[in-house]
């Protein structure tokens, strides 16, 4: 299911076991169930992180299968559909997306990007803030710590992108893993190769930082803002850290020495 508290819509999927191509999605239906709800799709600009609109100033439906911010429609006379907001005025007028597909319209803002498939079945993307650019892709930091968590000994991964210094083609990626034994020669092969074999170039983590426990946030979601912001200065980052070195194609540790480099452009990820 996918939906929240203050929200003025909601998905449900409900399957059975033997329903494989059911399983992972967080919605199912078809015409009659998007004309009663009017739940959308529309196209999400992620480096700017705001709905794509047409030259009349209007947002576009996603296509079939293509990531977006879903919207729920407001209509305050309807009682499932009203938004009430929040105490803050400003608050709730952020959640708030007007003049979508005609002038004058409201729609609650999920915050979310889903697609939907041709069969009628809603997946679940990322959080938006979440994905970033690398390399003119979108990379979905839960595409990439699902399979992340997938290597044995990960016990928890948190992806997000940061800042290379001299790289002007959006952010790379890195990952905060907790769990045993991460650091051997061994452990960084494999999990090298697991990354080359299930995920594209443009989404194997650049930077692999190793904690002994991972904060959260009142909600359970995983903080990513601090380890944002450190990025993978040696100076700043109490862990080991490890890049993925250009030259050997293989993870090495992260020190003053090749930080300078990076900086300095002399190398190149």
């Amino acid at each position: 299911f996918y939906g929240a508290t203050e929200g003025n819509g909601a998905l449900v999927n409900v399957c059975r076991k033997s329903d494989r191509q059911l399983r992972g999605a967080v919605g199912r239906g078809g015409l009659g169930f998007d004309l009663v709800t009017g739940f959308k799709i529309v196209k999400f600009d992620v480096e700017n992180e705001c709905p794509i609109r047409d030259s009349k100033g209007h947002c576009i439906e996603a296509a079939p299968g293509e990531p977006g911010e879903l919207l729920f429609p407001i209509k305050e006379d309807h009682p499932s559909k009203r938004f009430d907001g929040y105490t803050d005025p400003k608050a709730t007028e952020k959640k708030v997306l007007r003049d979508v597909f005609k002038q004058g319209d409201a729609w609650f803002r999920s915050g979310d990007l889903l697609c939907k498939d041709d069969k009628g079945l809603w997946h679940f993307v990322d959080r938006i803030g979440d994905t970033f650019r690398w390399k003119g892709e979108n990379v979905s930091t839960m595409e990439v710590s699902q399979i992340l968590s997938s290597f044995p000994g990960v016990e928890e991964a948190n992806v997000y992108g940061v800042q290379v210094p001299g790289e002007a083609e959006g952010r790379a990626c890195m990952a905060a893993l907790r769990g045993q034994d991460l650091q051997s020669r061994e452990k960084l092969d494999a999990l090298q190769s697991l990354c080359e074999k299930e995920l594209p170039s443009y989404a194997r983590p650049k930077f692999l930082r190793i904690l002994s426990d991972m904060e959260i946030t009142g909600t359970f979601k995983h903080q990513k803002v601090q380890l944002r912001d450190q990025g993978f200065d040696p100076s700043k980052v109490p862990d080991p850290v490890f890049m993925m070195d250009p030259k050997s194609h293989r993870y090495v540790p992260m020190d003053s020495q090749l930080f300078t480099q990076l900086q300095q452009g002399r190398s190149k990820l």
